[in-house]
């Protein structure tokens, strides 16, 4: 009987933690993020906090990531055997541009931006495009993306450098993106059952092609 409530609150405890996974949203707030091309250490101590938010109001899971925890995660053993030996020896291939195509259904929300860039490509003209291109697709990406409707959360400034002697990337970001999280669950189901599909085709194939291999072999 003991045995019996315990599988039953598993099960109970299972079905809150997904309906309180699904009600909530993914909140990633990037502070203070520097990016510099010209320096040996090209990117700052940023800061990093990855929430989860019941009904994007009440935080119940928070994490924070900044330079020094990056760094003593991929240097320890643990990451080198879990990630570099396990994840790779299965050999997880999901082509990119599944990914890319799923992602675009994902309902992400800007909340807020604040970037500077400084862009120098040695030469000018090819410069003045690029600050062209990145302008226009920075203000269509805030058409299409921006949850607030508050201008001043939205800032952004892209200078170009015409006297750089090499290619120069600089940028300051602060920014606050928002999704939802049954977004992201759906996402992940379409991309594991179109792999899976496919798995399923490949070895169907390859039993048929045993089939009629073995079928040849003994009348040949």
């Amino acid at each position: 009987m003991v045995v019996f409530w315990i599988f039953l609150g598993i099960i109970f405890f299972n079905i809150i933690f997904f309906l309180l996974i699904c009600l909530s949203s993914l909140k990633i707030e990037i502070l203070d993020l520097t990016l510099n091309s010209n320096k040996e250490s090209k990117i700052n101590n940023y800061l990093i906090y990855i929430k989860l938010k019941l009904l994007n109001k009440l935080t119940w899971l928070k994490l924070t990531i900044n330079k020094n925890k990056v760094k003593k995660i991929r240097n320890s053993k643990l990451f080198n055997k879990v990630f570099l030996t396990k994840f790779l020896e299965k050999q997880i291939k999901i082509k990119i541009k599944d990914v890319i195509k799923n992602i675009e259904k994902i309902n992400i929300e800007i909340e807020k931006l604040n970037m500077k860039l400084k862009i120098g490509l040695i030469d000018y003209i090819v410069t003045s495009i690029f600050v062209a291109v990145i302008a226009s697709l920075i203000s269509i990406l805030l058409l299409k993306k921006a949850s607030n409707t508050n201008k001043e959360n939205y800032k952004y400034l892209i200078t170009p450098l015409y006297s750089s002697i090499e290619p120069i990337i600089n940028i300051e970001l602060n920014c606050i993106i928002s999704i939802k999280m049954v977004h992201i669950i759906y996402t992940i189901y379409k991309l594991i059952k179109k792999r899976s599909v496919k798995y399923d085709e490949r070895t169907s194939n390859r039993r048929t092609y045993e089939c009629n291999h073995e079928k040849y072999s003994r009348y040949g």
